[in-house]
C-alpha cells in the first residue's frame, strides 16, 4: 500500500451477512465488536485505515556520532520500509566535509538489506572533521516521495 495514505474498505451493494443485513460500522468503533449497536447500513466510515510514511530510521554511524573512524567508508541510512531501487540512481545525495562537499562517493541499496541505503566513499575521511550527509529525492515503490534524510557525524583526531 502507498506510504502515508489512507484506505478504505468497500463492500458492493449486495454483499450482506448470513441474515441478509449489510455491512456497517460498529457505532463505539472497531474495537466494539461483540455489540454492534445501532448503525446505519451501509455506513463504512469506520472501515478505514492509514499507512505510515516512509522515513528516515537511523544510520550508520548514528546521528552525532564522534570519534568515528577515518577509515569507514560506507555510510548509510536505514529507512522505516524500502524505498523504490529505481528512485536511487536519482537521489540527491550530499556529503559534506566540513563546509566542502565531497563529491568521491557512490549510492547502492544494500543486496542484503533493503532497508538500507549505503553512500560509499572512495577515499578516507579527514580527521576531527564533522560530516554531515543528507539524501533527498528518494521514492515508494508506489512513487511517493519520501522526506529526506540527514545525519551528522565527527571523525576522531
Amino acid at each position: 500500500l502507498p506510504s502515508g495514505s489512507t484506505c478504505r474498505i468497500e463492500f458492493a451493494g449486495d454483499v450482506t451477512d448470513k441474515e441478509y443485513n449489510p455491512p456497517c460500522a460498529p457505532t463505539g468503533g472497531m474495537e466494539d465488536t461483540d455489540d454492534i449497536g445501532d448503525c446505519t447500513a451501509g455506513d463504512l466510515s469506520a472501515f478505514s485505515f492509514g499507512t505510515e510514511m516512509i522515513g528516515f530510521d537511523s544510520s550508520v554511524p548514528g546521528n552525532n556520532a564522534v570519534n568515528v573512524a577515518v577509515t569507514r567508508r560506507v555510510l548509510a541510512v536505514l529507512y522505516t520500509a524500502p524505498p523504490d531501487p529505481a528512485s536511487i540512481p536519482g537521489a540527491t545525495v550530499t556529503v559534506m566535509q566540513g563546509a566542502t562537499a565531497r563529491t568521491d562517493f557512490t549510492v547502492a541499496r544494500n543486496t542484503v538489506n533493503p532497508l538500507r541505503v549505503e553512500v560509499t566513499m572512495a577515499a578516507n575521511l579527514v580527521a576531527n572533521t564533522m560530516y554531515t550527509v543528507s539524501i533527498s529525492n528518494l521514492r515508494d515503490s508506489f512513487g511517493a516521495t519520501i522526506a529526506p534524510a540527514t545525519f551528522s557525524f565527527t571523525t576522531a583526531p
